[in-house]
């Protein structure tokens, strides 16, 4: 066995590797299991939106509202609509890609399902209710299943497919790394090697072949007893969503959208903040104006105030918070790392201290913990000033602890009020792993990135992993 070509070891960049395989004997396939999750979850929406619409019209009309064969209606069509969609397939399609198939699922579950009844009912006009509010709870309901569905496949080595890596020895080390990191991916790496001819396990289901110098010889990759061959390029700073692939010429190019330079879009952002912002600013007002009262009864000062942090374009931006540290918390920061070596380091790394002195006793690490301080830039969201989604917004002594290149490309768009830093890492993450989180978002912005960033905010508030 070659140099380039020998098994993944059973531990792989600190993740334990998975089984190799498909499903045992016993098990179901990964798709099944998803179909009939979605079966259940739809009698259960299906149920709940007409006992809400009975609620409505009278209790008396529940027996009317809901009919077998209009449950049976939703439930085809939203299985036909997610089959369609390839939801039942679990290799190659990222969690933002699967939200966003979810979402296109069930708006076409209720037009689906009104054709289906019309079938049979030339007036089924008494299915408008039902299919209304079966839509509105189908999303989220199914989007639920499918997660405690994915960790339960995953942790039984049943999600995705196994595949192969060819291509140079670093470069297949670090996708085998990267994609053992992240299982919802859906290729669970088998064998790595430079030489397609020398395989151990063409048996594979998938093969991911690194195109670059060196790369084997279409001949060669098309010997592979595997069921499909993706060619992964070795482009720095390629995003990762949304690519599509054009013929030019005789041979295929790689398009890269660029919607933050869309003014159709920048505007269609603005929207999105709008009616998201405006109403939760007007919801959160009272609590807002409770905290401040319980913020200037244990601490003397302002309730609130303004930091100014890094814009687009660089300009500084007003941001709005409640306080949660003393009023002379720059001082009681420089006391303390003037005197810990250890913590002066912690600060140089992350600026950010596990066990800051600035921070008001229990009211302030409960705010800071649910991110409630961050409430009034809700207002800042209103005016323009920052959007909804977007990179973390930074004070200008962070932001100057980045590389130019990237402070550049942080520029170029609003910081957000919450982002991808706040569904995953939040205050655990450096220097290199926030730079990492934001070149991700400004390189792959959509409004369904954006979109599925707001749907995990709240759980990740409520988890408060990683919040200081």
């Amino acid at each position: 066995m070659s140099e380039f070509s020998r098994p993944l070891p059973g531990s792989f960049a600190g993740v334990q590797a998975p089984a190799a395989g498909r499903p045992g004997a016993g098990q179901l396939p990964a798709g099944i299991v998803l179909a009939l999750g979605d079966i259940a979850v739809t009698q259960v929406v299906v149920a709940v939106a007409a006992l809400a619409v009975a609620l409505v019209v009278g209790f008396d009309d529940l027996v009317a509202t809901w009919r077998p064969d209009h449950a049976a209606a939703v439930t085809a069509a939203l299985l036909a609509a997610n089959w369609q969609l390839g939801l039942y397939e679990t290799c190659g399609r990222g969690p933002v890609e699967r939200f966003r198939l979810r979402v296109l699922g069930g708006a076409i579950m209720p037009v689906a399902a009104l054709a289906l009844i019309a079938l049979f009912d030339p007036a089924p006009r008494d299915a408008l209710p039902l299919l209304a509010g079966a839509a509105l709870l189908a999303v989220p309901a199914t989007l639920v299943c499918e997660a405690r569905l994915q960790d339960a496949l995953i942790a039984r080595g049943a999600w995705g497919c196994t595949a192969v890596l060819v291509g140079p020895e670093g470069a297949t080390a670090r996708l085998a790394a990267a994609l053992l990191a992240r299982p919802e991916i859906g290729f669970r790496p088998v064998e790595r090697c430079g030489d397609a001819a020398r395989l151990t396990q063409p048996a594979a289901e998938i093969a991911l072949v690194l195109a670059a110098r060196g790369t084997p010889a279409l001949a060669d990759l098309m010997r592979l007893e595997v069921r499909r061959i993706i060619v992964v390029p070795e482009l720095d700073a390629l995003p990762g969503l949304w690519l599509q692939v054009r013929t030019v010429g005789d041979g295929a190019g790689i398009e890269v959208p660029h919607r933050s330079r869309s003014v159709a879009c920048q505007r269609t952002k603005r929207a999105f903040d709008l009616c998201i912002a405006v109403p939760a600013l007007l919801a959160c007002a009272l609590p807002i104006c409770i905290l401040a009262l319980a913020i200037k009864a244990i601490s003397p000062g302002p309730a609130f105030y303004v930091q100014r942090r890094v814009g687009l374009r660089g300009q500084p931006v007003p941001t709005l918070k409640l306080r949660t540290m003393y009023p002379d918390a720059e001082q009681r920061l420089k006391d303390l790392l003037d005197g810990d070596v250890v913590l002066r380091t912690e600060w140089e790394r992350c600026v950010k201290l596990p066990h800051d002195p600035r921070i008001l006793p229990i009211l302030g690490k409960v705010l800071r913990r649910f991110s409630l301080d961050e409430l009034p830039q809700l207002w800042n969201v209103v005016r323009g000033e920052i959007s909804m989604v977007g990179p973390r917004p930074f004070p200008a002594y962070h932001v100057a602890r980045f590389p130019p290149e990237f402070q550049a490309l942080r520029a170029s768009v609003k910081p957000g009020l919450s982002g991808l830093w706040q569904i995953s890492d939040r205050s655990d993450a450096d220097l290199q792993r926030q730079q990492e989180i934001d070149s991700f978002y400004i390189r792959n912005w959509s409004l369904w990135l954006d979109a599925y960033i707001v749907a995990k905010t709240l759980p990740a508030l409520l988890r408060a992993r990683g919040a200081r």
